[in-house]
């Protein structure tokens, strides 16, 4: 995400030193009028979605140092696991109806 950041520092500073706009400078560019606009949408969007992504994986770590492994199967009160109860079909043989 930096190089969308990056790219669009310079061309807001190459549209300040020759007296146009950002977006005139990626029309040029592109021949699309609405991409710098897009763009700057773009990045606002993906910076918020991955501070939620950190934000998640900040507050997983600390529960998985309180907490036991939520990702790993639980037992029920007998003690097992549910695949451990489903009987699992064997195929039938040819010769057998």
């Amino acid at each position: 995400m930096d190089n969308i950041h990056r790219t669009l520092s310079l061309v807001d500073a190459y549209a300040a030193e020759n007296g146009v706009t950002p977006a005139w400078v990626v029309r040029k560019a592109t021949g699309n009028p609405y991409l710098y606009d897009r763009l700057l949408k773009r990045a606002a969007q993906t910076d918020a979605d991955l501070g939620k992504i950190l934000a998640l994986i900040e507050r997983e770590a600390t529960a998985s140092q309180r907490a036991p492994s939520q990702t790993e199967p639980q037992g029920n009160a007998s003690g097992t696991k549910r695949n451990d109860r489903v009987k699992r079909q064997q195929p039938k043989s040819e010769g057998t109806p």
